[in-house]
């Protein structure tokens, strides 16, 4: 596709969307589940917007090096050691060296585990209520003063009741554990958000942003249809790998769509079948749509604003997206592995050794037999040598140690707690070599506070939408306070 943007390009993309619209199908049938109705142009501005970003060659860039980082995280990373050895090697070469290969020094997961520890300790959240004093002009509530929760109310059936029994009801209805029964405990207590969060927090380390979805499903019949009493509540991780934004152009830090791509069974010619897809959503509209630009389903939504919340460790300084976020942490895990790669190969190098005579070859005896007790019969005026290889194996365990104390370094983990190999270290000593990781630690506080509120209302009109018994309602009205738990350190281990 061509990569023209201007607004030549932009009109004759367009042109061709109508040109397709009015056409009619060209290619397999699809299924379209229309829903609420969607007006076209809605739907030919989203086509527009996407197939004009899936062209673009910094969003491609910004997708792959994210892939790349992500690979390294989950510990998958050989077939990227292995090209870069393969571009740099003879390919004799690297015949042989590819079989020594290293790849079990993560850089990248050790300094993320000694530096994201806003949730190394369960945080703790309440809620603080807003007293709704007006209707919008949408139709929405606005936020007004703060007001205590009133006590839950008990209704009872006073004619199967004694007075014993209402007085111990009308206690606990009063209680720290009947008040623990709210919506947003029950929230709390059937999902675990910190460990979500936690990696969260290690990914805006190494990702320009991450967004996170609360969503609604179900289990369905044979028929596919889904069955209410099964919803349950998750939470969807989503980077820019797979999913993008588009960025409003009065201002490019807030985005005015999100998009991912995925994979759906849908009905082709009569038939179920998976296919790649995309899913589209602006404020008010969802679109699903095949890699061939054909509209699957479409129609309005009802939550009025996108359906992901956006995490990030830092602002971002020209745009929507903090690049540049993990590069040299992905850089000093794959030098670390293929230093340790080389010297794998000079190791089996320098085992290597060779009987060198110098002379007549036919003064050699014809049945010259290596080890064992049998004398080596040389003849007359020739001598023996051997060649052994000996590499400077230390010069490359400096090399990687380095490396790795360097970027160590550059992320407040000091070189005397990075190169603790596991020995007992007190806790106050601990916490001296961190002091750089706890300010960080205390910086982003107000990042994730502020992206955790947003999260907390998105779940609650998600919620709304999709009710689910086991919850209830969340006021997305509310104030959530989050307390971070300050790290602990042991005092005096054994």
């Amino acid at each position: 596709m061509s990569t023209d943007t201007g607004p030549t390009g932009f009109r004759r993309l367009a042109d061709s969307i109508v040109s397709f619209f009015r056409s009619g199908s060209t290619g397999p049938a699809f299924q379209v589940n229309t829903g609420t109705a969607v007006q076209p142009d809605v739907v030919k501005k989203a086509l527009t917007l996407v197939k004009l970003q899936a062209g673009d060659s910094i969003i491609k860039s910004r997708a792959q090096r994210t892939r790349d980082h992500l690979a390294v995280f989950d510990n998958q990373f050989e077939l990227l050691l292995l090209n870069r050895l393969q571009a740099a090697f003879h390919p004799e070469n690297y015949a042989n060296i590819k079989f020594v290969l290293h790849s079990s020094s993560n850089v990248m997961r050790r300094i993320l585990s000694d530096t994201c520890i806003l949730y190394q300790n369960a945080a703790k959240r309440s809620l603080k209520q807003t007293k709704v004093t007006q209707t919008s002009e949408t139709g929405g509530e606005q936020r007004g003063e703060p007001e205590t929760l009133a006590e839950d109310t008990v209704e009872l059936n006073t004619g199967d009741t004694n007075v014993d029994e209402l007085a111990e009801v009308l206690k606990l209805s009063g209680s720290k554990s009947a008040q623990q029964d709210s919506p947003f405990e029950r929230l709390q207590a059937a999902y675990d958000l910190d460990t979500l969060l936690d990696l969260v927090e290690k990914l805006t380390s190494i990702s320009p942003v991450v967004w996170v979805r609360p969503v609604v499903t179900y289990d369905e019949t044979p028929d596919g249809v889904a069955i209410p009493e099964t919803g349950k509540l998750n939470f969807v991780v989503y980077t820019p790998a797979c999913a993008e934004v588009v960025t409003d152009p009065k201002d490019s830090t807030k985005a005015i769509a999100f998009y991912y791509y995925g994979e759906d069974v849908v009905a082709v010619n009569g038939e179920l079948r998976k296919i790649p897809v995309i899913h589209f959503w602006n404020k008010e509209t969802y679109i699903e749509f095949t890699m061939e630009w054909k509209v699957i389903r479409m129609e309005e939504h009802k939550m009025g604003r996108l359906p992901v919340t956006p995490f990030r460790a830092q602002l971002p300084r020209e745009g929507y997206y903090t690049e540049g976020m993990g590069n040299d942490l992905f850089e000093a895990t794959l030098e670390l592995n293929i230093l340790k790669t080389l010297q794998n190969s000079r190791c089996k190098d320098g085992a290597f050794k060779q009987l060198a005579i110098q002379g007549d070859p036919e003064n050699v005896q014809a049945d010259l037999v290596m080890g064992g007790p049998s004398p080596i019969m040389l003849g007359d005026d020739n001598t023996a040598t051997i060649l052994d290889f000996q590499p400077n194996l230390a010069q490359f365990t400096d090399m990687w140690k380095e490396r790795e104390i360097s970027v160590a370094t550059t992320h407040g983990v000091t070189e005397a707690s990075y190169k603790h190999a596991g020995g007992p270290v007190s806790g106050f000593a601990k916490k001296l070599d961190k002091d750089k990781v706890l300010e960080e630690s205390k910086r982003r506080r107000k990042f994730f506070q502020r992206a955790e509120q947003d999260l907390y209302t998105n779940t609650a009109i998600v919620l709304r939408e999709y009710p689910l018994p086991n919850i209830g309602q969340l006021d997305p009205m509310a104030e959530l306070e989050v307390d971070f738990s300050e790290p602990t350190f042991e005092e005096d281990p054994q």
